[in-house]
């Protein structure tokens, strides 16, 4: 298990044409995209105000999938939590990388498939996600998965995630929601 509660601190959108994801973005939510200045990637940073939220990147060639949001999930430890993953039934599309100056990746899939990603900043400031409610950041985080209780095994397991209420949200569907609040034990 990982040595604290992660939370959600960045955010990705995979487009195929950056410059019209920037467009609506700013139109819908009032955020603005400002090339990131890596040299030799293709990556946009978007702001909320003043507060760094997430990027936009084109869609890698090959990519099976359709353009997507990633969420970025706060780790201490990206190689041990990558491979604790892969324990944990998951599994490792991007192995553990460093992006020069920016900090330490990996991307990740959960025991049903589902996409997320790991990451370690390199500056203590950027590990703190802004508060969920303020306007125009990512407030809610849900994932839909074909096995709930699978799901939350896996990711409870993994982040120290505690669950709060749940209820019914159709009838055999249980909609789990969790927590950072409490402190967990190590496994």
């Amino acid at each position: 298990m990982g040595s604290a509660l992660q939370p959600f601190i960045w955010y990705d959108v995979m487009a195929p044409d950056m410059g019209l994801a920037a467009r609506f973005y700013s139109a819908v939510m009032g955020w603005r995209a400002a090339d990131a200045g890596v040299a030799g990637m293709e990556y946009s940073i978007l702001w909320a105000g003043e507060t760094r939220i997430g990027g936009i990147m084109p869609v890698p060639p090959g990519f099976v999938l359709p353009p997507m949001w990633t969420g970025y999930i706060f780790s201490n430890d990206v190689d041990g939590d990558a491979r604790r993953a892969e324990e944990r039934g998951g599994t490792i599309f991007q192995e553990p990388l460093d992006i020069p100056g920016v900090g330490r990746f990996a991307v990740l899939a959960d025991s049903g498939g589902a996409l997320f990603n790991i990451f370690r900043p390199e500056s203590s400031a950027a590990a703190r996600p802004a508060a969920a409610s303020a306007l125009g950041h990512v407030g809610w985080h849900d994932l839909r998965a074909a096995n709930g209780e699978e799901a939350w095994e896996f990711y409870s397991g993994l982040f120290g995630w505690v669950a709060t209420d749940a209820f019914e949200a159709m009838p055999g569907a249980t909609y789990q929601m969790s927590s950072l609040a409490t402190s967990r034990q190590a496994a």
